[in-house]
């Protein structure tokens, strides 16, 4: 026989269920009773990433409201504003936002946004949403998952022109880059057949690679002028 489970441990089992069921008033008793919220699944979820998981917007509500912890990952690095995002559901991402979860955090796993999560679902609403908060811009914008791509990659791949043209407008720069597999945004768009994306990124390339010829020819000419005359007039 195993070892008996603790008093603790039977507690935390009937809390989560109570959250997976969405029984507002067994878990209110509970927690007035003392009950930990920290309690977690095998998997490593919370009672957070139940009610998302749920789509339960009440459940978040009362779970917050007595301070749950919000941003605690899975044993697969999956938090629950990720899973709010991957659902679709913008109201459960802005109780998360509005209690500070954190938009900037990869998953440590799959090397994956929140705005790579949103691009692969193919949620324009969402891509748009997360691109609203202002975060994802630079840095955040251009990483790269485990295969190498950025968000832009998966968005030529998965989702539509529409989500594509979204993130070129925010600033993504990775249209002539290759994951780690060589492909580039146009070539993925290609491959999955998604042929106005593939027109659109292949359009955006041509229009990056003479931006950067042009930057690298002004770098030429300021080469050669600062060696002929000694002089340096860009400061």
């Amino acid at each position: 026989m195993g070892t008996p489970l603790t008093q603790k441990e039977l507690d935390d089992a009937a809390f989560l269920d109570f959250v997976g069921k969405g029984d507002v008033d067994k878990v209110s008793t509970m927690i007035a009773k003392g009950q930990e919220l920290d309690a977690m699944t095998e998997s490593g979820e919370t009672g957070v990433h139940l009610a998302v998981n749920a789509m339960d917007e009440a459940m978040l509500k009362l779970l917050v409201a007595n301070q749950a912890a919000i941003d605690v990952p899975d044993k697969k690095g999956v938090r629950p504003i990720t899973i709010a995002v991957l659902l679709n559901q913008p109201k459960l991402f802005e109780i998360l936002k509005n209690n500070r979860a954190d938009l900037t955090i990869v998953n440590p796993h799959s090397q994956s946004t929140l705005l790579h999560t949103a691009v692969w679902a193919g949620h324009e609403e969402m891509v748009e949403l997360l691109l609203r908060t202002g975060a994802f811009k630079g840095e955040l914008m251009e990483i790269e998952d485990a295969d190498g791509r950025t968000a832009l990659h998966l968005a030529a791949f998965r989702a539509s022109e529409a989500v594509c043209k979204m993130l070129i407008d925010a600033g993504a720069q990775g249209v002539g880059a290759g994951d780690k597999f060589n492909m580039k945004p146009a070539a993925l768009a290609e491959r999955s057949g998604r042929k106005k994306s593939k027109e659109y990124l292949q359009e955006c390339e041509t229009a990056f690679t003479a931006a950067m010829a042009a930057v690298k020819m002004k770098g030429k000419l300021k080469s050669k002028e600062i060696a002929a005359t000694g002089v340096d007039d860009s400061a």
